[in-house]
């Protein structure tokens, strides 16, 4: 944020409406677990198309999301949000009427605009408007909308009754979600100077990739995305194998996105109390701890004491987030101009991570084997923690080297 500007209410709106675009996007991608027995049956999905569709708005976030930081970078973030939203919607309009796979691959593919372009811009936002002490709750509160998106859709997707249903409700709430940050989002607060904007793309991406950093910071939402995608798409399948009703496994789930969604927002809060002020020793352990509790949460038979270690595990996996994305402001060498793309390569990263490992690095490995499914998602939890380590500290009277 410009030193020389005071913080208003106003960004608390910003927050809000990113938020919502956020938790958007998630239950966009998530609607469809609840009718795989539809897509499967009636429209003649293999179990690899179906989980392809429900990954496909990540596979946008893959080839767009350093585009949407540099996008934003030169014309702002609310221009570029305003092109994506209204391919987003086109998108969303589109899976309604799809009745093929191609259709809902294209139809997927389009709706991930939106929440890709908000969510790749959302440091740069967040660093714009809010003071240095704030960054790492409000980046907590935005990155919480993720899970918050996938506990809705995993608790009231199959109350709907039809896709057709689904599918609509999602168009309305993408309609909302962008017609509120077109009416509520700017750049920055007024009097606060704008970056420069005639740096070349390709110089500004070349000097992001250049501070070590940010490869750490792309190794951290890797490991994110890995444990907890990897839980999220199998858990509820896994434990029906174990004799529980899918409604129950269901609701086991649920506990672990809602972990993820609390852990973001008041777990950053808890490691830099106890660090006192530093964070990588507390991540470390954090991490630890997650990765156990994930694990023998799933070794363990009974669903209500599963779903207390998920959730343990998640809040520990979710408190890790805004660490390392707020960790982006402190990085020596980042400058304002820089933000979109750096957001950018980290969005980019966790869509990567999300799309490839659970479905094609890790299933082959397992096979029908859930066990090594959650062996996976554990470990990647506690090297979660770990690459924090590399991260550079986030002291409270640490100089904002963006500003």
């Amino acid at each position: 944020m410009d030193p020389m500007v005071k913080p208003t209410g106003k960004r608390w709106a910003i927050l809000f409406v990113i938020f919502i675009g956020c938790v958007v996007g998630s239950f966009a991608q998530f609607v469809t677990t609840a009718f795989g027995g539809y897509l499967m049956n009636d429209l003649g999905l293999s179990t690899s198309q179906f989980g392809a569709i429900t990954m496909c708005p990540m596979l946008t976030g893959i080839f767009f999301s350093i585009f949407a930081g540099t996008l934003a970078d030169k014309k702002g973030v609310r221009f570029s949000v305003f092109i994506a939203g209204i391919i987003g919607i086109i998108g969303a309009a589109l899976r309604i009427i799809s009745t093929s796979y191609a259709m809902l691959m294209i139809a997927s593919f389009l709706l991930g605009f939106l929440p890709v372009f908000i969510s790749s811009n959302s440091a740069k936002l967040i660093s714009e408007w809010f003071p240095k002490k704030e960054i790492s709750l409000a980046m907590g509160i935005f990155m919480a909308g993720g899970g918050a998106g996938n506990a809705i859709a995993q608790a009231i997707t199959a109350y709907f009754g039809t896709f057709y249903t689904a599918c609509v409700v999602t168009l309305i709430m993408m309609v909302i979600a962008y017609v509120l940050f077109l009416v509520v989002a700017s750049d920055r607060p007024e009097g606060a100077t704008p970056p420069p904007a005639d740096v070349p793309v390709s110089e500004t991406i070349g000097n992001v990739l250049r501070l070590k950093h940010i490869w750490v910071i792309g190794l951290t939402m890797i490991c994110f995305m890995v444990g907890n995608m990897t839980v999220s798409i199998y858990l509820t399948t896994a434990l029906t194998t174990k004799g529980v009703p899918v409604t129950t496994a269901g609701f086991v789930t649920s506990a672990f996105a809602i972990g993820i969604m609390l852990g973001t927002i008041f777990g950053v809060a808890v490691i830099l109390k106890i660090g006192k002020g530093k964070f990588r020793i507390p991540s470390l352990i954090v991490g630890i701890i997650g990765g156990i509790c994930i694990y023998v949460g799933w070794m363990l038979a009974s669903p209500a004491i599963t779903a207390a270690f998920m959730f343990i595990g998640a809040l520990c996996c979710g408190a890790l987030v805004p660490v390392s994305m707020s960790a982006m402001v402190y990085i020596p060498g980042m400058k304002p101009e820089y933000m979109g793309a750096a957001g950018g390569y980290a969005n980019m990263m966790r869509f990567l991570a999300a799309f490839v490992f659970p479905s094609y690095i890790i299933a082959p490995i397992a096979g029908s084997n859930f066990n090594v499914f959650m062996i996976f998602a554990a470990v990647a939890v506690v090297l979660f923690g770990v690459f924090t380590m590399g991260l550079p500290e986030v002291l409270k009277k640490q100089p904002d080297p963006v500003n």
